[in-house]
């Protein structure tokens, strides 16, 4: 099959790509850096790229052909009031992509819920059910796991720093999913006859921050300790780096997103609908072989 996968320089894009080439696809990448590569694991893919800018309306030429689409662009530096224009964009990707009769599959975030309160999940909750009703298929990841993203910023800290602050410590509980399984887990979206309409892409037992990184210093050999930090002190100190022009490897608005999650609106299906499952020490593994 030939598979577009938007943001496919990002983090996720690249082992989704890897995935997919692995398997035999013929992959592209629609991204908006074009001298970025798609990597995976430390190795570059040869992957053809083509340019995708949000800041226009999405061609339906660049789907033309297309067998599947998989949609990962995301604005890292999403606001209340870039939202609207965030959701518009995905509004007209899909319909740009529906034009080539691609299937399409658009990955969200187990933060998007109906009661989110972080901008985050509210912009994920509001695109994915653009794509449910338009008869697509959405994927809800938990916490990725491996060398980028949040997990992969955190883990920076704990291999630098003997003593690491972590919010909320072990009474916050989160799903999690290591970058590898997510991507086995696109690819099987992709080459099913018939794709599950909704797969919520964690294990079916939670976990704890801290259990995920005690897990990755014993592994790599690493004393550390974890300390519990308070959620109100944390977000306020959090604010104040913001306003300070600061970049961390938590925002606020990661953490408000933690928050509500501690009450559960997404139950995994990960073993049922693709047959894939991992325990804490897997994740872990894999992420860091990532």
């Amino acid at each position: 099959m030939r598979v577009l996968v938007t943001g496919g320089s990002g983090f996720i894009g690249g082992y989704a790509a890897a995935a997919l080439l692995e398997a035999g696809h013929a992959v592209e990448s629609l991204q908006r850096a074009p001298s970025r590569p798609v990597t995976a694991g430390g190795r570059t893919l040869s992957v053809p790229v083509r340019i995708l800018h949000t800041g226009m309306r999405p061609e339906p030429e660049l789907f033309a052909g297309a067998d599947a689409v998989v949609h990962l662009i995301h604005d890292k530096d999403l606001t209340e009031a870039r939202s609207d224009a965030f959701a518009g964009w995905y509004d007209a990707a899909e319909r740009a992509a529906a034009a080539s009769g691609a299937r399409q599959i658009y990955v969200s975030s187990y933060s998007a819920r109906p009661d989110a309160v972080s901008v985050y999940g509210r912009t994920k909750y509001r695109v994915e059910q653009l794509f449910l009703e338009r008869g697509h298929s959405v994927v809800r990841p938990g916490l990725v796991l491996g060398a980028g993203g949040i997990f992969g910023r955190i883990l920076g800290i704990v291999r630098r720093t003997p003593v690491v602050p972590v919010p909320g410590g072990s009474r916050d509980k989160m799903p999690y999913v290591s970058v590898r399984a997510l991507g086995a887990a696109l690819e099987k979206m992709v080459a099913l006859p018939v794709p599950p309409r909704e797969v919520n892409a964690f294990g079916a037992e939670l976990s704890d921050l801290p259990a995920l990184l005690r897990t990755a210093a014993r592994i790599e050999g690493l004393r550390r300790w974890f300390v519990p930090a308070p959620v109100g002190l944390t977000l306020a100190g959090l604010l104040l780096a913001e306003r300070c022009g600061l970049r961390l490897p938590v925002t606020s608005d990661n953490l408000r997103g933690t928050m509500v999650n501690q009450t559960a609106c997404h139950f995994s299906n990960l073993r049922e609908t693709l047959g894939i499952e991992e325990s804490v020490e897997q994740a872990v593994r894999a992420a860091l072989k990532a």
